[in-house]
């Protein structure tokens, strides 16, 4: 799905008025739905690429929330930098 088509912006519509009509725990599963949909639109393959990275950021993000300590704070944070970033890019 292109950004540039007519397919993209009727999705788009639809999910936004979906999203206006859920409260916020429901709003944020079909935010990570529609994510999922359009990620595989592009590229079923991929699925499996997007599922790890939200699986390691959630995780990342729990962790994040109940560590007090700046260090490890710091240290989760480029974990997740590192995980999500692709080294052939980098590099």
């Amino acid at each position: 799905m292109n950004f540039a088509s007519v397919e993209f912006f009727i999705f788009l519509a639809v999910i936004y008025a979906l999203y206006r009509l859920l409260n916020q725990n429901n709003q944020n599963w079909l935010l990570l739905a529609a994510s999922y949909y359009f990620y595989a639109a592009w590229d079923w393959r991929f699925l499996s690429l997007i599922g790890l990275s939200t699986l390691i950021d959630f995780s990342i993000g729990k962790a994040l929330h109940t560590s007090q300590n700046p260090k490890t704070r710091k240290l989760l944070l480029s974990g997740s930098l590192l995980a999500n970033l692709d080294r052939k890019s980098v590099v």
